[in-house]
């Protein structure tokens, strides 16, 4: 699952749960909009788990892009 909150200075994009599959997709779709509508973006990647290399390379775009990263403290999770 992923929700968008929008704050006064930033967009927050939380993902909870499973990161891959659709979701990786459906966060990328979320990050584009985001990226046009607010001074910055940040993505919350504390619930998330089972990452896999589809994800992971997003985060990776996302990071480039100057997307904060917000991933701690954050529960043990399955990487792959």
């Amino acid at each position: 699952m992923i929700t968008t909150r929008t704050g006064r200075d930033s967009i927050t994009l939380q993902v909870v749960g499973e990161f891959n599959g659709e979701w990786v997709q459906e966060l990328e779709r979320r990050w584009r909009k985001a990226r046009t509508e607010g001074p910055s973006v940040r993505v919350d990647l504390c619930g998330a788990h089972e990452i896999d290399g589809q994800a992971r390379n997003l985060i990776a775009e996302m990071f480039a892009d100057g997307v904060e990263l917000v991933v701690g403290p954050c529960h043990p999770r399955r990487v792959q």
